[in-house]
């Protein structure tokens, strides 16, 4: 039995992970299979897939045999990716947000970009998806419009479920689908920047 985990990379090559181990030598593990015994607070499975992700390979065929269905269950029930996903979709729009009203009053993205990730902001993060703004690079997606509206549908459906109010998620839907409908779900989610853009006036 096999079943896909996908984290969302653009990688072609898939990765076959052999998760049949009953984890007989593994002391204590309950009847727990072996790719599920953790290791510090997380599954050993998780480790060895975010090793190989660490590398851009993020495509993963899963073969279980022993309880598969905790390794089903486990990845049913995953939503950090999701959260994760849902703060940086969060950050590119606030960035669009940003560099529209700066355009708006002359100033060139390039001046924000260099003042916002010099000192509060040095982070990849906005590093890179800043720079992807500034130079209008949305061609070579890294992550695809659709791929962050199919994940952000997600996290809505699970702040229903939890009864969670999430404003700003709502925000990056909706810039998610203008784009979408613009016809730029092929492009980097950093697009989100320039449906802002169009909400402005400024294309």
């Amino acid at each position: 039995m096999a079943v896909g985990a996908r984290g969302g990379g653009t990688d072609e090559m898939k990765v076959v992970l052999f998760c049949g181990g009953l984890g007989l030598r593994i002391r204590d593990s309950d009847h727990v299979p072996k790719p599920m015994v953790t290791l510090g607070y997380r599954p050993l499975i998780w480790h060895v897939m975010k090793y190989y992700a660490h590398y851009g390979y993020k495509d993963f065929i899963l073969c279980l045999g022993y309880r598969g269905d905790v390794l089903k269950q486990y990845f049913l029930d995953y939503n950090e990716a999701l959260s994760n996903n849902f703060v940086l979709g969060a950050a590119i729009e606030a960035m669009g947000e940003a560099f529209s009203l700066e355009r708006k009053y002359g100033v060139m993205p390039q001046v924000l970009f260099d003042v916002m990730t010099d000192a509060l902001f040095a982070s990849p993060a906005y590093k890179i998806y800043g720079k992807i703004i500034v130079d209008e690079s949305y061609d070579k997606a890294g992550f695809k419009t659709l791929q962050g509206l199919k994940d952000l549908n997600l996290v809505l459906a699970a702040a229903d479920q939890a009864r969670v109010p999430m404003p700003s998620a709502n925000v990056v839907r909706d810039r998610l689908l203008g784009a979408i409908a613009h016809g730029d779900g092929d492009k980097d989610w950093a697009v989100m920047a320039r449906e802002q853009n169009r909400a402005s006036g400024i294309e």
